[in-house]
């Protein structure tokens, strides 16, 4: 009964820790470098709107997100380090 019990324990944990990459957007596959579009990171400036910052290939590009839209706000060349790549 208590082997059991742990075993519910440890499946429910794991399925929290899927579920929470999942929203993440880091899905199943490890973090790869190689990727041809990168979140570099995101901003929340309002309850439903966010900036979101892109690497597409040798771009970066700045997103405005609403629910109704997805808007390119600004694009340059993008700069080889940023400080989450190096850690």
């Amino acid at each position: 009964m208590g082997a059991s019990f742990a075993l519910v324990l440890v499946l429910m944990g794991a399925l929290l820790w899927l579920l929470r990459r999942l929203q993440q957007g880091q899905g199943l596959a490890l973090r790869r470098q190689d990727a041809l579009m990168q979140v570099l990171a995101t901003h929340s400036v309002g309850t439903r709107q966010k900036l979101i910052l892109v690497r597409v290939r040798d771009h970066e590009v700045l997103l405005g997100a609403t629910p109704q839209a997805m808007t390119a706000l600004h694009t340059w060349p993008a700069t080889p380090n940023h400080p989450e790549e190096s850690a």
